[in-house]
């Protein structure tokens, strides 16, 4: 079968566009991770941060408050719960019942809620694009990949990459969490520290080591 000059032009065109569309997803995906792991440095990076959040997991469980991360370190206040983890001990406080409870940071059996969202950042494909509300990272887990976390989108703010939102499916359900007041570095380590003496007279029960 002869093929004329028009049809090979065409069907280099076809190749070539292929050719460009497979590096723009490439260059795209790259750009996304790039951009995930800069946000990723400031939020959990040796610097630490803090932020305002507001949580729903669609309609069942609400919740808002404020948290301070250092690496393994957390600090986390809300209406009714706060919690100090210096990265050996997590002190769990209940203001209404009057509770304090020590767990063992490392363990996955301290937060029901917790121990459902496991997941690695390598086992995910990631894809940028831009809205309306900022830069917008889509994190797809990939085939086989044996996670909770399927799929996530993180909302980041163009100028200076802080969070604005994340999105987050966990098996048929999703958990929304909207972020303000983000603040990047010169967290305190003190922050960390459990203050006993506040909570001298709450009931205390040493759930070590879990």
């Amino acid at each position: 079968m002869r093929i004329t000059t028009t049809r090979r032009a065409a069907v280099l065109l076809m190749l070539f566009a292929l050719l460009f569309v497979g590096k723009a997803n490439a260059n795209n995906a790259q750009e996304a991770r790039k951009m995930f792991d800069r946000t990723w440095k400031m939020v959990f990076g040796p610097e630490g941060c803090s932020l305002n959040y507001s949580v729903n997991i669609i309609g069942i469980y609400k919740t808002q408050g404020s948290i301070a991360i250092k690496g393994k370190k957390q600090h986390f206040v809300e209406k009714r719960y706060c919690a100090w983890n210096n990265g050996k001990k997590l002190y769990s406080v209940d203001l209404k019942k009057k509770k304090v409870e020590l767990h063992n940071p490392q363990s996955p059996k301290r937060d029901k809620y917790a121990s459902k969202f496991t997941y690695a950042l390598n086992d995910y494909n990631y894809s940028w694009t831009k809205s309306k509300e900022g830069i917008v990272i889509t994190l797809n887990a990939k085939k086989g990949v044996d996670s909770s976390v399927k799929h996530a989108k993180v909302v980041l703010n163009p100028k200076n990459y802080y969070p604005v939102s994340l999105h987050i499916k966990v098996a048929f359900f999703w958990a929304k969490v909207y972020i303000t007041n983000f603040k990047a570095g010169n967290i305190s380590d003190r922050l960390f520290d459990y203050p006993a003496a506040r909570f001298k007279d709450y009931n205390f029960k040493n759930c070590w080591p879990d």
